[in-house]
């Protein structure tokens, strides 16, 4: 089975205008890349290349976003951090001189925003709180000795009374009353 000539051209026809289609189109997508990649920045770039060819490595991000972070960061902040990374480290122990762990820092952020950003915690907020806390002490001292003085009158005079009481007895057990015949009974 042979085919025609005709076929054979049609064929080949048909396949170099697929060809050249395939190229159009490849040469289109190259050029709407190439308008892209003008358009993005150069570390927008590099994350592009690192996805594309698999080099998307936790390093490298991790890497790349600690450097677009300094960049991005003022100078003054730039001598914190450099303070900061050289304290966090743990100076003893088998992690000595590897930066804290996660936990910590967490823990250590969260410390210090609670204790200075808490208006309560100021110096002010705390020398009021103080001054409130001496008066009512005072008050409930002075409450306190009141009660003790009232205590100290009444048990006076229970104690004088008692005195009274004594001695009366005793008067009378001195000078017994004199008993008249109506007195007793029969």
């Amino acid at each position: 089975m042979t085919m025609s000539k005709r076929k054979v051209q049609l064929k080949g026809a048909l396949g170099s205008l697929a060809k050249k289609r395939e190229i159009d189109l490849r040469t289109k997508l190259i050029n709407e890349i190439t308008n892209h990649l003008n358009k993005i920045s150069i570390k927008e770039l590099q994350i592009i290349h690192n996805k594309v060819f698999n080099n998307s490595n936790i390093n490298t991000l991790t890497y790349n976003k600690i450097i677009h972070t300094l960049n991005v960061m003022p100078e003054t902040d730039l001598k914190s951090t450099s303070h900061l990374l050289r304290t966090m480290k743990y100076s003893h122990g088998k992690n000595k001189n590897q930066i804290i762990s996660s936990y910590i820092q967490k823990k250590a952020s969260n410390y210090v925003s609670d204790s200075l950003y808490k208006p309560e915690k100021s110096i002010h907020a705390l020398s009021h709180n103080n001054s409130n806390r001496k008066f009512k002490n005072y008050k409930s001292k002075n409450h306190v000795i009141y009660k003790i003085r009232k205590l100290n009158s009444s048990v006076a005079q229970f104690k004088r009374k008692h005195c009274q009481h004594i001695s009366r007895i005793r008067v009378m057990a001195r000078h017994p009353p004199e008993l008249k015949d109506d007195d007793i009974k029969t």
